[in-house]
């Protein structure tokens, strides 16, 4: 039956330096399945987890791969020894060898091995730099806050009209002196104190005593005014949160409303979408086509039927003739439909 279908079309023949390209992502597809397909046979990532911080391993190959070694980068970027701080580019020995009988697979499973072995430090690994909340050579025991600027809660643009105003509040936190200071300078009274005044204070019974002594120190009030600005802040927060609900359940039962029309539409949309279905199946020309062919052959039959009866000698001459004659008009009239309707058919495609 080739004669009838043409000849068969030969796939072009790869190249050696395609047939290696194809061998290497082979083996990657095969050994990690989890792989995804960025750009077509030249991006892939792959991700990996390193305890509960998940990596992404994005693969580039060039036009020379495998003559060339592949691109490696790591995402979001850590600090390791096989990545550079910049760009996040992966340089190790295995990749400087790679060459075209290398294994692709393996290499990247080596390459995650040592990730999964050695973690990347990430930026929330490492201290805090030194911003004046404490020495930078050691924790501090009594840091230095610095002066904090004006905390203003501005009005939102979207909220609706009916919110009841809220005055914009501004909360300033004012220290004339560092929070957190020396002994001498919170505690005056402990510089002119004798070695045995001290430890009777450490060694007595009543916490109080020491307590009113901690209580007057400048540092306790400061906390104390922070404490109340926090307070004072939160407060209003939670009053403008409070007059949102209302505006928020309006939303929610709108949202739930047009949920159930969704819901609604969608099930109108699936009964008219069966229905054009059927309609396109019933009236579909090939299938009207193949009807043409079955009434004319039912005709046809029914002519032959009725031409039997009259040769056994079960009907007379006239009611031959009228019967006969009228099937047999019927089947031709729609033979003739068809071959009228199939050209029709075949002209329009």
């Amino acid at each position: 039956m080739s004669w009838l279908w043409g000849k068969k079309t030969e796939e072009p023949q790869l190249t050696p330096l395609q047939a290696q390209r194809q061998k290497q992502l082979d083996s990657l597809k095969q050994q990690h399945r989890r792989i995804v397909e960025v750009n077509r046979d030249t991006s892939y990532r792959i991700p990996f987890n390193v305890g509960a911080q998940t990596f992404f391993l994005d693969i580039t190959l060039g036009v020379m791969f495998p003559r060339e070694p592949p691109s490696l980068r790591l995402t979001p970027k850590g600090t390791h020894t096989l990545v550079e701080a910049s760009s996040g580019i992966i340089n190790s020995p295995k990749m400087a060898a790679f060459n075209m009988h290398s294994d692709l697979g393996r290499l990247i499973t080596e390459v995650i091995e040592e990730f999964q072995r050695n973690p990347p430090l990430m930026p929330r690994d490492f201290p805090p730099p030194d911003n004046g909340f404490g020495s930078s050579t050691g924790p501090s025991l009594y840091p230095n806050f610095p002066s904090q600027p004006p905390v203003t809660l501005p009005r939102r643009s979207d909220s609706p009209a009916t919110f009841p105003p809220f005055p914009t509040t501004t909360l300033t936190h004012q220290t004339s002196q560092p929070m957190w200071s020396s002994v001498s300078d919170n505690f005056p009274e402990v510089m002119t104190m004798s070695d045995t005044d001290l430890q009777a204070l450490l060694d007595s019974t009543e916490d109080q005593v020491l307590w009113d002594k901690m209580a007057t120190a400048p540092v306790i009030a400061s906390l104390k005014d922070e404490a109340k600005r926090l307070s004072e802040l939160n407060r209003i927060v939670a009053l403008e949160n409070m007059a949102r609900k209302p505006f928020l359940e309006k939303k929610k039962s709108k949202l739930f409303d047009l949920y159930s029309t969704a819901g609604e539409l969608r099930q109108e949309f699936d009964d008219l979408q069966r229905q054009q279905e059927t309609l396109a199946q019933q009236f579909d020309p090939q299938m009207i086509q193949e009807q043409i062919r079955i009434a004319a052959a039912e005709a046809e039959m029914q002519s032959d039927a009725v031409a039997e009866e009259f040769i056994a000698g079960k009907m007379d001459l006239d009611a031959f003739l009228g019967n006969f004659l009228e099937k047999r008009k019927l089947a031709h009239t729609r033979k003739a439909t068809d071959d009228l309707f199939g050209r029709q058919v075949q002209n329009s495609f």
